[in-house]
This record gives C-alpha cells, structure tokens and sequence, in this order.
C-alpha cells in the first residue's frame, strides 16, 4: 500500500506541474467545438473506482453549481476495508486446499453518503488541459460487518493405517482453528444470516484534477484521504484489538457529463 502512496504523489506532481504549464500556452488557430466548451452546465454525474491504502471501492456523484467556482455534490460510495495485516496463504497438506487470510475474523463493507463542496483553484483553458479543485465531504456510514467463516478438517479413523476426513463449515475461531486444520475459505453466503450493522460518520479531503479538452465530459483523478468513526468498534483480525477510526489515503478515477436541466 505504501507503493500506491509514492504513485499518488508522483501522479499529483505531474498534474500540478501539467496545470501549471497550461496558463502560459498559446491558443491553438484550429479549435472545435468552442461553443459547446463555453457553455457552464448547471449539473453533473459521475462514477468511478478507487483504491485506498485497506481495500477499494466505487463511487457516483451528482453535483450542483452554486457559482462558477463552486459546486456542492452529493456521493453515495461503496468500500471494502481490510486489515493492512492480512496475507493470505494454504494449508500445505492438501493439494487441492483453498487459500485464506489467517486469523481474519471479519469481513468489512461501507456504505456511504455524503454530502461536499468542491472549489476550483485553477481553471481549465476552453481547449483542453488541467484543472485543479480542492473538495471536502462528510456523511453518514454504514458498516457491514461480516463474520469468516472456514472450512475444518475433521478426521474419521477407519484403522491404524488410515484415515478419512471430512470437511466442516464452521465461523473462525483462534481458539480452536489453526494452520493444520483448516482447509480454506469457505463460501462467503456461509454465516451470511450473522451480519451485524455499525453506524457511523465519515469525512474526507482531496485534489481533483479533471482533464481532456471537452467541457461537457468529466475525466478526472482525485487524490485524498478519508477518516470514518464507528461508537461501536469494528474487530478485522484476531488478537487484535477493535477499532473505532479508519484512516486511509486513496486515488479515485471517475467518468461522467455536465448537463443543463429541463
């Protein structure tokens, strides 16, 4: 994840440098549809993907112009957090065993509403480039949490020299699932029924940078982070204490159009 930080850095280096260099370009003598680049659209969708330093997510934003320099925009994200501890691995036992993170004990999904305002800090020449904007969100979350569940070998003795086993879904527990007899993960509809909900609160900060040369689509790559509180605390793996805060840094890639209302 560290590695996803430095290219984060390196990718806002560039626009910052690209939005820069933009102001003291030449208007080129050819340019296409100019009119439909001068127009300032009243609203906005998007959606996108991100990745974040525990897991990924998706997003869809509708947004509002309050001037020309300010909109306010209303997300709805779904994420998936890990634990930065978790690898995976296999029993070595069995040749046909299926990987799993050991001493995982839950699975962690976010859904997410929020509300924001994004300023723009440097404009966008009408025939293409960068702009760069500052946003800042906060919003409700709410956290799924869903309990691992494994597959247990259990051994049937036929005789001295052999032996059978079976396999057994059962919820993870440390205290009596270890590396030699656990087969692997099992379906994830398994304990599906044991899901338990947290609520919570979330908020973020960022850069956005959108490119291309048409007003009327929305490319852009933004790059912040984000903090969530759970009152309830939220246990990813074992041995490990609950946690209330999630704090994580992320890159998000979102597609989109400005549109004039009816």
């Amino acid at each position: 994840m560290y590695r996803l930080v430095k290219i984060s850095i390196f990718i806002l280096a560039l626009l910052l440098l690209k939005a820069i260099s933009v102001r003291g370009q030449l208007i080129p003598e050819n340019i296409s549809d100019t009119a439909s680049n001068n127009i300032l659209f009243q609203k906005a969708i998007s959606g996108g993907v991100f990745l974040h330093t525990t897991g990924w997510g998706l997003q869809f934003r509708k947004w509002d112009n309050i001037t020309f320099f300010k909109q306010r925009m209303l997300e709805l994200e779904f994420e998936e957090i890990k634990s930065a501890k978790e690898k995976k691995t296999i029993n070595p036992y069995f040749a046909n065993a299926k990987r799993y993170v050991f001493g995982k004990l839950n699975n962690f999904y976010v859904l997410r509403a929020g509300y924001g305002i994004q300023n723009l800090l440097n404009e966008k020449p009408y025939w293409g480039g960068v702009s760069v904007s500052y946003f800042y969100y906060g919003g409700l979350a709410a956290g799924i949490v869903k309990p691992v569940y494994i597959y247990m070998i259990e051994y049937d003795i036929i005789s001295t020299y052999y032996l059978e086993y079976s396999l057994v879904s059962e919820r993870y527990d440390p205290d009596k699932h270890f590396a030699d007899n656990i087969y692997g993960k099992a379906p994830f509809t398994d304990g599906i029924e044991n899901i338990k909900f947290r609520p919570g609160l979330y908020g973020k900060f960022g850069f956005s940078f959108e490119f291309g040369d048409r007003n009327q689509s929305i490319k852009t790559l933004d790059v912040g982070a984000s903090l969530e509180f759970y009152p309830k605390g939220i246990q990813l793996m074992a041995f490990n204490p609950t946690q209330n805060f999630f704090l994580n840094g992320y890159v998000a890639f979102s597609f989109g159009k400005r549109y004039n209302s009816e």
